[in-house]
This record gives C-alpha cells, structure tokens and sequence, in this order.
C-alpha cells in the first residue's frame, strides 16, 4: 500500500475556525447555529445531509465571499455545533 494513501486517524485531525469561511454566526431560539456569509443579493440556504453539518458548505462560502450573494447554512438538532 502507498503511504500516500494511508488511512488518517480522526484524532491527528484538527477542525478549520468557522471564521475561516463565514463573515457571522447567529443563534437561532439560542440553540441553532446559523453561519453567514455575505449581506446583499440572492440568499443561498444550504441544508447538510445526514452525517455532516453546515460547515460542510464552508468552501462554497469562500468561493463566493466576493460576489453579492448570501450564503446561510445551519446546524440541524443534534450535528454539528448543535450537539
């Protein structure tokens, strides 16, 4: 087996800062989290599958930082910071 393909353990993993990709976060009912990026133009709301949170739309929201769109991802009851 290449080494370049060897399996990774989850605890030599660390987790990018929110802040890397979205511009605010806010507290919907004091309990959900909802990332923002942007403030002006149509309004993206990414909903995460089963097993995954709404940083996984971080990268779209990096991609798109520069252009008038809203990207608004949240945390479904019981994933990610919603635990």
């Amino acid at each position: 087996m290449s080494s370049s393909f060897a399996p990774i353990s989850a605890g030599s993993l660390t987790a990018l800062p929110w802040e890397d990709f979205f511009q605010r976060r806010e507290m919907i009912n004091d309990e959900i989290p909802l990332y923002l990026q942007g403030s002006e133009g149509t309004v993206f709301l990414c909903l995460h599958g089963a097993g995954h949170s709404a940083l996984s739309f971080a990268s779209l929201a990096q991609e798109f930082k520069d252009t008038p769109v809203i990207i608004a991802a949240f945390d479904f009851r019981q994933h990610g910071d919603n635990i």
